[in-house]
């Protein structure tokens, strides 16, 4: 494959299917990742980069198309432009219409932030995407050289076909049971928000103070995270009226994504995750938080490994197969 190919397409990934039946104003399925530079973003170089960095991702240098059946990317000759970021983050993006790419390359001052749609890529691929832009960016602004790594690509190395694999094919095992469905969990009772209203959230923490927070409690940042989430829930639940309260006193579920290419080597620049799903539950009482970094440190061992997640994987690949 070469990057100067034209009118070729490529599928929508298993994950990547989803996001362009359920997109909204409300549910963009956009996600973020910004960098923060020392000095202010300079935006000639910053386009030019851009320029050569596309060339080398063929596969984000698309647009979505409807087929009879199924939505796909296809190649296109028009280059995407960079933006002086004015509106909130991650909001709505349009890349069912015409000619629109499914990703924003934005800058503000000194940051350079990268929104893609999901139905694209996942962390792993913007985060890929992001290096090279900026081992680019710095190249044509510093004359620096830099040479290829596991997720830093140079824009004159060849493309390989395997960045653009559907990974899930490729580690999908007919033979796997599907995991069983779960009952409901609990969900809050708030009204949604209106139509193209964004409630934006921030805070800062040290990575640092984190880290050595999760080393003390003898768990990874990710677990001490995710049990930091669960125990605010349960807090929040625990203070409400009695009556609202019993109403969802219940199972508290967190969607936890999980890169797959810790267990299946791939280097898929495509969506390669599935998310699994841990869980307390308030009908046998309230959690320490000692206790749901036990329970979750338990549980991730036992979730993360290939033989289980080759169940969630069978069972993705074979739902697109009887939607086929």
């Amino acid at each position: 494959m070469k990057s100067n190919e034209k009118n070729y397409w490529y599928k929508l990934d298993n994950a990547g299917k989803l996001y362009p039946s359920i997109v909204s104003t409300r549910m963009t399925t956009v996600f973020r990742t910004t960098v923060e530079l020392f000095e202010e973003v300079e935006p000639k170089v910053l386009q030019k980069a851009l320029d050569s960095t596309i060339e080398r991702f063929p596969y984000f240098k698309v647009n979505l198309h409807k087929g009879l059946f199924w939505y796909y990317f296809e190649y296109t000759d028009k280059m995407p432009h960079i933006e002086k970021e004015t509106y909130y983050p991650s909001m709505f993006m349009k890349y069912k219409k015409k000619e629109t790419f499914p990703f924003r390359i934005l800058y503000y001052k000194k940051y350079i932030n990268i929104e893609f749609s999901h139905s694209i890529t996942d962390g792993f691929g913007v985060i890929s995407f992001m290096k090279t832009l900026l081992v680019e960016y710095f190249s044509l602004q510093k004359n620096l050289e830099i040479k290829d790594t596991k997720d830093i690509l140079i824009t004159s190395s060849k493309v390989e076909k395997e960045e653009c694999e559907d990974a899930f094919n490729r580690y999908y095992n007919p033979k796997a049971p599907i995991p069983k469905l779960k009952g409901k969990a609990v969900h809050f009772p708030f009204p949604l928000t209106k139509k193209g209203k964004y409630i934006l959230i921030s805070g800062t923490v040290s990575a640092d103070k984190i880290k050595k927070l999760a080393k003390k409690n003898e768990c990874t940042v990710t677990q001490y995270i995710t049990a930091l989430y669960m125990d605010s829930i349960q807090e929040y639940i625990n203070k409400l009226p009695e009556k609202k309260k019993k109403k969802m006193t219940g199972r508290i579920v967190i969607n936890l994504p999980v890169d797959l290419r810790q267990l299946f080597p791939s280097r898929t620049r495509k969506n390669f995750f599935i998310s699994i799903t841990p869980e307390i539950d308030l009908r046998l009482g309230e959690y320490s938080l000692e206790e749901i970094i036990k329970y979750l440190k338990a549980y991730m061992t036992m979730s993360i490994n290939n033989k289980n997640i080759s169940r969630y994987i069978a069972r993705n690949v074979k739902n697109e197969k009887n939607s086929m």
